[in-house]
């Protein structure tokens, strides 16, 4: 009553929104995915709260319970998210599955030696270009989940979540010889 719309604006379709949101891990990207799926899946407007419980319906449906992980943001961009390697791989594996979302999703995802925030990383190595995957890093965190794959063989799924780290860089090391040994 009395309001009128000023303005208006469609974003990309959502395939191209998560890609640039996954090679390149961008945070505020995330947010705002999340309050969008709060939005569209819960009741508008779009909020964290929201849109975690937009979140929270998805992993309880794919059998991960309420609960048994901690979430407060979207980004993961500080210390209150916790998930276990065993649900972020059953999150992994629910995406690569369904036919609707599958192929973006995994194109999504950084390639070894090749793009997005592994684009340095194995290089040269088995894994260059047999390994998809999302990075995540804090001060003292490093983490490196998605898909290691080889000719003739089934993608493997993995997480490795690394707390407490010294140095990012032995973590992300010690990661990378892990993706490569999938891949071998």
């Amino acid at each position: 009553q009395g309001q009128r719309v000023l303005s208006t604006h469609e974003s990309a379709p959502l395939a191209v929104v998560v890609q640039d949101l996954n090679k390149r891990s961008n945070n505020f990207m995330a947010e705002q995915v999340v309050r969008t799926l709060g939005a569209e899946i819960v009741g508008r407007p779009g909020t964290w709260e929201k849109g975690i419980e937009a979140v929270a319906r998805y992993l309880a449906n794919i059998g991960v319970p309420r609960g048994s992980y901690g979430m407060t943001n979207g980004s993961g961009l500080y210390d209150s998210n916790h998930f276990t390697a065993e649900q972020i791989t059953t999150v992994l594996r629910s995406a690569s599955r369904h036919f609707r979302v599958s192929t973006e999703f995994l194109a999504s995802l950084a390639v070894a030696g090749t793009d997005g925030t592994i684009a340095h990383r194995m290089a040269g190595t088995l894994a260059e270009r047999y390994v998809r995957a999302k990075t995540g890093t804090l001060a003292t965190v490093s983490c490196l989940s998605g898909f290691a794959g080889s000719p003739g063989r089934v993608p493997l799924i993995f997480s490795i979540l690394m707390n407490d780290v010294a140095s990012a860089a032995e973590a992300r090391r010690a990661q990378d010889r892990v993706a490569e040994l999938l891949v071998a």
